[in-house]
Formats: structure tokens, sequence, C-alpha cells
């Protein structure tokens, strides 16, 4: 094809590749969201018509404009491996796919490492030409590459450093690069085994294996129990904030709770007057409340360390529901903080 008449089918063309990459870039961040994966990142471009008319020099297309299929491209990064066939699975039910012209490069044979991606060709697809705003979109392809947060970072290394290419640098460096890119390819798996390794473990706390049930307390196993209580009780689990769940470990230690089956026996023993005070769960919430529950002056002694203020609604549920007499005085005994307010006055 004439370069010249390629350069201005590409100038031409320039607001379907915006809206082609908007319109992308919406429907792929809508669908790994409304399915729960977490992404580090969706990134996106349309390829600049200088770098186009040199891959057309090169590749000699007979029809670039339907041959070439990554005039606009995104980039989903996720952060485990295993995330990769999820999000292909998404992808697969979402657009249409050019099979012949996706690229596997996570397969690699026995001898090689480096680079890893998976690319797929997609367009909107004909149920989309209903739609107004991608009716005239709806022909036009696009590359999709899903890569982890690890392949990316040696991905952008590569082209920065530009060592693509078994003999981009001499064999002793090249022997180096390319044994750094297998650690880093295990690394990757690694992450996903414990990942699925840890889901299996609070599966294991759920149905009280022994096994487990002995390890000395974790915030993943102390955040298992509670969303399985949770569940169980028909109550919202609120996650918090990590800088907070160590805060708990070492709350819990001080009490002389040190184990997954203490940790159990805590919950089953209070459980019944902490639910009547917590609507949402909270781990440090539930936890504290099942300590004041379970041995109030105990804990002020061992774990409070002036750590947050009482309010009435705590004065309320230790009087009330825990039946301990003159909070209040205990309370000064410890020198611990009170405050006459109740959480909806300070929210």
């Amino acid at each position: 094809m004439n370069l010249k008449k390629f350069e201005e089918d590409l100038s031409n063309s320039k607001k379907i590749f915006e809206k082609l990459n908007e319109a992308g870039k919406t429907i792929i961040k809508h669908h790994l969201e409304e399915r729960n994966i977490p992404f580090s990142e969706i990134k996106s471009r349309i390829k600049d018509p200088n770098s186009a008319i040199e891959k057309q020099r090169s590749k000699k297309y007979e029809s670039p404009m339907r041959d070439m299929t990554d005039l606009v491209a995104f980039r989903v990064i996720v952060f485990l491996e295993s995330d990769v066939e999820k999000v292909e699975e998404i992808l697969r039910s979402t657009f249409e796919i050019d099979e012949n012209n996706c690229i596997d490069k996570r397969k690699k044979s026995i001898d090689q490492v480096g680079y890893r991606s998976l690319h797929l060709v997609c367009s909107l697809g004909d149920d989309r030409k209903s739609v107004p705003e991608y009716s005239t979109l709806c022909n036009s392809k696009f590359e999709i590459q899903i890569r982890t947060a690890l392949e990316n970072a040696w991905a952008e290394i590569e082209h920065k450093q530009n060592y693509k290419g078994e003999n981009s640098l001499p064999e002793s460096l090249q022997r180096r690069l390319m044994i750094v890119a297998g650690a880093l390819e295990l690394v990757d798996k690694e992450f996903s085994n414990i990942v699925k390794e840890a889901a299996q473990y609070t599966h294991e706390l759920a149905n009280s294996t022994e096994s487990v049930l002995e390890d000395k307390i974790s915030t993943t196993s102390a955040e298992a129990l509670l969303e399985n209580l949770a569940k169980e009780e028909g109550k919202q689990y609120k996650p918090v904030k990590n800088k907070f769940k160590n805060t708990l470990i070492g709350e819990l230690a001080a009490f002389g709770i040190n184990s997954n089956k203490e940790l159990k026996g805590l919950i089953e023993t209070t459980k019944a007057k902490v639910l009547q005070n917590d609507d949402e769960l909270t781990l440090l919430g539930f936890y504290r409340d099942s300590m004041m529950a379970k041995d109030l002056e105990r804990y002020l002694r061992a774990s409070y360390n002036n750590s947050f203020t009482f309010l009435l609604d705590e004065i309320e549920f230790l009087e009330g529901v825990c039946e301990y007499k003159n909070v209040r005085s205990i309370l000064k005994k410890y020198d611990a903080d009170f405050d006459e307010v109740r959480w909806s006055d300070i929210e």
C-alpha cells in the first residue's frame, strides 16, 4: 500500500481511534470491577503515526488499516499470575476475539525465559452496533495485553535499556539478565501460590481443622475467623486498613490470646454479648469488645495502652450487656480516656 495513502488514512481515522480508545478502556474497567478482579492499572494508547508508518515499511501489510491490529492498544496490569487467566476469560466474553492474531507470549520452551504477556486482538463486536456511541467503532480492531506487575516491570526495563534480543549484551551479562528473568518468573508464580494457599488456610480455619488451630494467630487468621462469623450471623464485615491490624495482634497477645484455637475460644465465649453491640463487624472493634466482655480489667491492665477513647456507647455495652458495675470508676482506676459523647455525635 502507498505510504502516503496510509498516512492520510491514519489522519482521517484519528477521531475514530480516540473514541475507540475511550470506549475500550471504559468497558474493560467496568467488567473487571463488576467481577471484583483486582488490577494495578489499565493503560491505553493510540499508535503514533510515525511508528505505524515505520511498522508498515517493515511488515508491508496489504491493508494496514485492517491488518495492523495495534493502532489502538490497551494494557491490563494485574497483581498475580493467577489473575491473568481470570482477566482473559472476562475479556473473551466481553469482546469479539480475532483468534488468528492473538499471541500468548507466556508459553516458552524449556530453555527460554524473559518477556511474558498475553496479547488478545479484539473488536467491540456486532452486538454493540445498536449502541449509538459504539456503532461506528465495532469493526475496528484493537489489542489488549495482559501482564502481571512484575512482567510489566521487566518489559519496561527491557524496553528502556534496549536489552531485547539474545545478542543485545555481552554473553556474560546476557546470561545474568536471563537468570534475573527466570527469578522474576518464579517469584510471580510463588506470589500466586501463596495467595491460593492463604485462601485454603482460611477455609481450614472456618472448618476448625486441628493443624491450623494450633498455629500462632495472625491478621489473616483473625480476619478469617471474623469473616466466617459475620457470614454465620448475617452481619456485615468491614475491612480495616493494614496499619491497624498489627495493633490488634499485640493487644490479643498481651491479653493472653496467642493461638488460633484460643482466639476461636474467645469468639465462642463472648459472641453472644458482642453481637448485640456490633451491627457492623470490624477487626479492632469486635476483638476489643470480645476481650472487654471476657475480662474488662485484664484488658485495661494488659492491652489497652490508652489506644482509644471510651464513649457512652461503650459504657452502655459494658454495663448493660456485659453487666459490669461502675464502669466509669474502673476506667478511672486505669487512667483510661473517656468522653461523655456518642459515636453519632462525632461521626
